[in-house]
């Protein structure tokens, strides 16, 4: 019953956030001197950790970029203060509370934050967790142009580049592969393996190799 329901919630997403979605698409500006970039991430403490590096890769490439970070209340004073991050956002994104919660919460809270997101204007939208369709689904209602994550169902369709997941795969590489697609979508060079040091050190100690974080083509799904 819970299954059949989000199906349902899920194309009543589609279907109403479609006019928004594609006006928004169609009226993109791909090059930006100030873009406003918002990153999504609902992990607790560790995962936000190793989503760190990210921010330090975005400033680099796009210095004059007005960065905000979206997490849950869990895990907030872990980047409060990053120097590379112009604002924090706070959501108690549904799944990662440790209390229970009524079927239609996720779908209200959706709803709500998406219309608070209209109006910051954003240019892009970074889900940074792979898995993570209610990210994708926000940024598609709050009608962000570019709305960037990787191509896993259900969220795939409110993407606009949607980039193959490879699996197993660091978290960082993950998440610096979406910086690359993102800052791309707005006209942007990609970022290379050596835009942190993070990166460096993980190219010197593996001896498989990593992959190359700037070749990732990223699909585009159809806007209903």
């Amino acid at each position: 019953m819970k299954r059949l329901l989000r199906i349902i919630i899920l194309l009543v997403i589609r279907l109403l956030g479609a006019p928004g979605a594609r006006k928004a698409t169609e009226s993109a500006n791909k090059t930006l001197n100030t873009p406003r970039i918002l990153l999504v991430r609902p992990d607790h403490l560790g995962d936000l950790i190793l989503t760190t590096p990210v921010f330090q890769a975005l400033k680099q490439q796009a210095p004059d970029a007005h960065i905000s970070v979206m997490v849950g209340p869990w895990s907030k004073e872990v980047i409060e203060r990053h120097t590379d991050i112009d604002r924090v956002l706070n959501c108690p994104f549904p799944g990662f509370q440790r209390t229970a919660q009524k079927a239609l919460t996720p779908y209200i809270l959706l709803f709500k934050t998406a219309k608070q997101l209209q109006r910051e204007h954003f240019d892009v939208g970074i889900n940074l967790r792979p898995d993570f369709w209610w990210g994708a689904a926000l940024f598609y209602l709050a009608r962000i142009p570019c709305r960037v994550g990787y191509a896993l169902e259900p969220g795939k369709p409110f993407l606009t580049h949607a980039l193959p997941f490879q699996s197993p795969q660091h978290t960082t590489i993950s998440n610096l592969c979406l910086a690359s697609a993102g800052l791309q979508s707005i006209g942007y060079p990609r970022l290379d393996q050596n835009t942190t040091p993070f990166i460096s050190f993980l190219q010197q100690t593996n001896n498989n190799g990593l992959p190359n974080i700037c070749t990732m083509k990223a699909s585009n799904p159809p806007i209903m």
